[in-house]
């Protein structure tokens, strides 16, 4: 996927959710925003070593867990 391609769907897993929920609001909105980001231009994440398929895009102090499939990115835990 390159970095032009248009993300149209990102999905939050349930637990990502539940994550957000709990975070202070300056935190939240920082991740929320690097959401945005990570969905204008999906290569900004690192590969996962050892999780074929899986990428990591660091907001400290949380690691923002995903995976890319054609026009969606799934969040799978922060």
């Amino acid at each position: 996927m390159n970095k032009n391609e248009n993300i149209r769907f990102v999905r939050l897993a349930r637990s990502v959710g539940k994550s957000l929920n709990t975070m202070p609001q300056p935190m939240r909105r920082l991740i929320l925003a690097s959401l945005l980001e990570l969905a204008s231009n999906p290569s900004l994440g690192e590969p996962l070593q050892g999780f074929k398929g899986k990428y990591c895009l660091v907001v400290h102090p949380y690691r923002i867990v995903y995976k890319k499939s054609g026009d969606r990115i799934s969040v799978l835990g922060i």
